[in-house]
Order: structure tokens, then sequence, then C-alpha cells
């Protein structure tokens, strides 16, 4: 390591950066200016499509729909109160169709099953 910093006239300890390269790769103000347009046009969107924008904020969030649990708790009671004999592929694809519509942003799929695991439901775009 000592030869490397020597090759690249490096005098400075480990981990230390130069307030000139600092300086350099800052971008602080050029990140709060495009915030700040950032937020200004969401703000307009939000004004002209208030669900699509609430929906867009929870996905960023990572939240869940609020309906989440309450739809996850019948379900299994759904299931448990009609057991079936069923493979593990088709037992998921029963979970991904049933919870393509409340959840739009969940993936699922399996490889190489496409023959006996179909993917494709109304919900699931």
């Amino acid at each position: 390591m000592a030869l490397v910093r020597e090759q690249l006239q490096w005098p400075y300890p480990p981990f230390e950066i130069p307030a000139d390269v600092y300086a350099a790769w800052d971008a602080t103000e050029q990140g709060a200016k495009v915030q700040q347009e950032w937020d200004a046009l969401f703000a307009e969107y939000a004004q002209q499509w208030p669900e699509l924008a609430a929906e867009f904020t929870r996905r960023m969030k990572g939240e869940l729909p609020a309906t989440w649990a309450e739809n996850m708790q019948q379900y299994v009671r759904d299931l448990q109160a009609n057991p079936a004999a069923l493979a593990t592929r088709q037992v998921s694809q029963k979970c991904l169709n049933h919870f393509a519509g409340l959840l739009p942003e969940l993936m699922g799929g399996s490889a190489d099953l496409s023959s006996v695991q179909p993917d494709s439901s109304p919900e699931i775009r």
C-alpha cells in the first residue's frame, strides 16, 4: 500500500479526504436545487392526481396499503377454513393472484415452470 501511495503521490493518511477533493465532489447545493425542483413538480402532480401521488408516496416510503393487515388475515382465515392439497407453486400462484390487486408493486414468478405454473392473472400486469 505504501508503494501505491508513493506512486500516486498521495501524502494523506488512510481514510482522509483532502479539502479540495471533498469540495470538488460536494454536490450539496446542486442536490438541494434539484430536490426543490422535484418537490415543486411533485406538488403540481399531487394537485392533479392526488390518488396516484398518494400511492407513489406510499411505495417510496416502503409502506404497505392501509388495508394490507386485515386483507392478509382474512385471506389466511379463508385458506384455513377451506384447506386444499395443492403444490407449492399452485399456492404461490394463488397468493400472487390474490395480493396483486392490493399490492401493485408485487412481483413474483418461478424459473422454468411456465408450462406448469401459469403466471398471468387479470390482477397481474
